[in-house]
């Protein structure tokens, strides 16, 4: 086999057969070539239309799930106003039956310290006017100091019992308020 020019001195048979079979098997790998072409085409397009099928459902899929969330979140909205209504009226109606109770108490509290402070104060100052009625008969020039003097001593004992039966009804009532609405919390 001697190779002049490029070309081999074998038979022209062989060399033609060769080729025959080198052209053959190209051929082969080109068919096998756009088979797989083919293959991988079709292989992407139908990942495509599933892919674009998988995503409408999950769409859809997601605007069914919010729709269904949004009715039962309704409900509950509803469900949730219904029982913030009757808890403020409930609060509202005892809160408003502690301060009826409360302004009763305190009402019948200041009858009965206003009563007793006003007696207590009108009997000493009827001590008072009797005594001044007993001193009366005493020298004149002495009956003006003596009447303001007393005067003077009367209004100050009354204010001095008017202030002690209230310091009296404000530790009475203190505890009773405590016991109500305690103070300072």
């Amino acid at each position: 086999m001697t190779i002049e020019n490029g070309e081999s001195k074998v038979g022209n048979g062989a060399d033609r057969l060769i080729r025959a079979v080198i052209a053959e098997q190209d051929k082969r790998y080109e068919q096998r070539f756009e088979a797989q072409e083919r293959a991988t085409a079709t292989a992407l397009a139908s990942t495509k239309e599933a892919t674009v099928a998988a995503l409408a459902s999950a769409k859809e899929a997601v605007i069914k799930a919010e729709a269904a969330a949004e009715k039962r979140f309704e409900g509950f909205n509803e469900k949730l106003n219904d029982v913030v209504i009757s808890w403020d009226t409930r609060h509202q109606e005892i809160i408003n039956r502690l301060a009826d109770s409360y302004s009763r108490k305190e009402a019948e509290v200041h009858q009965v310290n206003d009563t007793a402070a006003h007696s207590e104060v009108n009997s000493r100052l009827a001590d008072l006017d009797k005594r001044i009625s007993v001193t009366s008969g005493e020298k004149s020039e002495h009956k003006d100091i003596q009447s303001v003097f007393r005067s003077n001593v009367s209004m100050f004992v009354g204010l001095a019992a008017l202030v002690l039966s209230l310091l009296l009804w404000l530790t009475r009532i203190l505890p009773q308020v405590q016991t109500i609405a305690p103070i300072g919390k």
